[in-house]
């Protein structure tokens, strides 16, 4: 086979996984920009939420004419390496000042942050080392780790922001001889949550060990306090300093060790004068009055979008790649910009949107961000609804006047914007409590929502009146879980001549009950919606699987057939036996075609990511393995 044989078949795996990507231009300064992809196609402004320019030093006066003026005076190139004759009066000039801001006794520029990473760690590795990483931290720290474990280091990988293991690492009693050194992000890129520092700097300290700390997103904090152990601090000039290289502030003796060992400092050549320049241009900026006032204007913007939050870097977790996809495209439909972040950037099953927060923004166009995401992921956005208590004393009848059916003369509510019916590939994979889930998404976020099940089987040990003193010693029914999430009455959710309290299949529980059998017409033309205003979506849920009987003349593929729901959603479990019992239920379907919900899903387990993986290479369903990116894709 070819090379290039080999590369497509490489890329088409990439594509059919959801993880293809392609170079995105913008063509103008951020946030305010135009998007294009080159060629004749179209061009697009946007809001970018998208660049790690946390202070919007990258179009400042003072950054470009330093530029400007490093242009005039060296040129374009520094022509060799630092230790050759690439140094320049202004980069020690900027290692200075990045020792001064970061409370060091000396700097050394890297390349890039990335280099950075990967000098400290393969120069400080070797036999008799050990290096304890959080399991989150960036890239450059996890492949710095490889090298340091090719020059003989043990390296030890801990569950993420766990203080506690890394206590228990630290005292472990490694032999005399062993250096133990601990890496992690002070902010972690992919979801803006923070280290434990204050932690980490005191176990360092009480064991000997050293702290390198990554703090590239740190333009927020946390500064790690000092003087309890012996830091390295690894940084960027990419991001907060608006230019393009990596530095890495501590003790003389550890710094002039990278000097003459880091392979990416000796072998690489001298960063453009330009681009130091800028650097240093911008850091007196963010050490300045200014600077405290253009982090007081990101700390706010952070508020606005998500109150609280450590880091301008705010994180949507869907879950699988289509979700993330499809949320992306919907913010760039209305002008905004903010990327899909998925595997392998991020672990299997948490691809997400990835907000990156500006001084640069002004408020409304936060403003605007916030209102579109409260739209779209009303489950990230919004506070967990509070539970609704079901109502115990309702007057009867059944369909009383009480704001859920309209009073006599009333015209009844026409269908729900939304119909989406519920299904399983059998029993006791979760139908309910995804149908409730959904409902509770969509009321966050500010839709009104109704539930309906048609026809209610349960055991006798069930109460139909849970937490009212009735049988069952307040357990509930499928009627009042879904009564919980929308915030009705459960006698609406199914009414009570449609409750049978024998574990069988309704059809069969009515005879068994000598109650009269009914049809799958009687049970459409029972349904209900609230009458007073529009309901944006209304849940069906059905019983067991597909083919499971729903009533004498029918099961829920003839509900489905009756109803003509705009969605049908395939609850199966996500372990063995998920892809014979999607096959066959989807089968049953037929043109209707379902998406598919894996059930309590485990990223982690090989059986659960093996069916996912297949069902959507093979089957061209819809796939997804959690109820948030299920809302968003409904």
């Amino acid at each position: 086979m070819s090379w290039a044989r080999w590369a497509e078949g490489e890329t088409a795996a990439i594509r059919a996984a959801g993880q293809w990507r392609t170079v995105r231009a913008l063509d103008g300064p951020e946030p305010e920009t135009v998007i294009h992809d080159g060629g004749d196609g179209p061009h697009r402004q946007v809001v970018s939420f998208a660049s790690n320019d946390y202070l919007g030093l990258t179009r400042h006066p003072a950054v470009v004419a330093a530029a400007h003026e490093a242009l005039e005076r060296w040129g374009t190139g520094s022509g060799a390496a630092r230790l050759v004759s690439g140094s320049r009066s202004v980069h020690g000039e900027l290692e200075a000042e990045l020792a001064a801001w970061k409370e060091a006794e000396r700097a050394v520029l890297f390349p890039t942050g990335y280099a950075a990473n990967l000098g400290v760690l393969a120069t400080l590795a070797g036999p008799g080392m050990r290096i304890l990483s959080d399991e989150l931290n960036h890239a450059s720290i996890v492949d710095g780790c490889r090298l340091a474990r090719s020059s003989g280091a043990e390296v030890v990988v801990y569950p993420h922001g766990d203080v506690d293991r890394v206590a228990s690492l630290l005292a472990q009693g490694a032999p005399a001889h062993t250096r133990t050194l601990v890496v992690t992000d002070s902010v972690f890129s992919m979801d803006g949550d923070t280290a434990g520092l204050d932690e980490l700097t005191d176990l360092c300290g009480r064991h000997g060990a050293l702290l390198v700390i990554d703090e590239a997103h740190a333009v927020l904090g946390p500064e790690p306090p000092l003087g309890r152990c012996e830091i390295l601090r690894v940084g960027t000039l990419s991001k907060t300093l608006a230019s393009l290289g990596g530095f890495v502030a501590g003790t003389t003796p550890l710094v002039e060790l990278l000097v003459n060992r880091a392979r990416p400092f000796i072998f690489t050549t001298a960063s453009p004068p330009a681009v130091a320049a800028a650097a240093l241009a911008s850091l007196r900026v963010v050490r300045s009055g200014e600077g405290e006032s253009l982090r007081r204007r990101l700390r706010r913007h952070v508020d606005q979008l998500s109150p609280g939050h450590p880091s301008p870097i705010v994180a949507f977790v869907l879950g699988e790649e289509a979700a993330a996809l499809y949320a992306s495209a919907q913010l760039l439909e209305q002008g905004l910009l903010v990327p899909a972040i998925r595997p392998p950037t991020v672990a299997p099953g948490t691809s997400r949107l990835r907000v990156a927060l500006s001084a640069a923004h002004s408020d409304n166009q936060v403003e605007r961000l916030r209102e579109a995401l409260s739209v779209l992921l009303p489950i990230q956005l919004a506070p967990p609804p509070t539970r609704c208590l079901v109502k115990q004393h309702l007057p009867a009848p059944l369909l009383s006047n009480d704001g859920l059916e309209p009073a006599p003369g009333e015209p009844a509510m026409a269908r729900p914007d939304c119909l989406v019916l519920v299904t399983g590939t059998g029993t006791d994979v979760g139908k309910t409590w995804v149908t409730a889930a959904l409902a509770s998404a969509w009321r966050a976020g500010g839709a009104t929502v109704a539930a309906r099940k048609p026809a209610l089987s349960f055991d006798p040990g069930e109460s139909a009146n849970a937490g009212s003193g009735g049988p069952g010693g307040g357990h509930t029914t499928d009627a009042e879980v879904l009564a919980a999430a929308t915030g009705e009455d459960p006698r609406n959710v199914c009414p009570e001549h449609r409750r049978y309290a024998v574990a069988m299949a309704p059809p069969l529980a009515a005879s068994a009950l000598c109650r009269p059998a009914f049809t799958v017409a009687e049970l459409v033309g029972e349904l209900r919606w609230p009458a007073g205003a529009a309901i944006r979506y209304g849940l069906v849920e059905g019983v067991g699987g597909p083919r499971s009987p729903l009533a004498a003349d029918g099961d829920t593929v003839t509900l489905i057939e009756l109803l003509k729901p705009d969605h049908v959603v395939l609850v199966a479990s996500a372990g063995l036996g998920a892809i014979n019992a999607v096959l066959l239920s989807a089968a049953a379907i037929g043109a209707r075609q379902p998406t598919i919900l894996l059930n309590r899903f485990d990223a982690g387990n090989r059986t659960h990511a093996g069916n996912a993986r297949w069902l959507r290479e093979h089957t061209g369903l819809t796939v997804t393995t959690s109820v948030a990116a299920l809302a968003v894709l409904l």
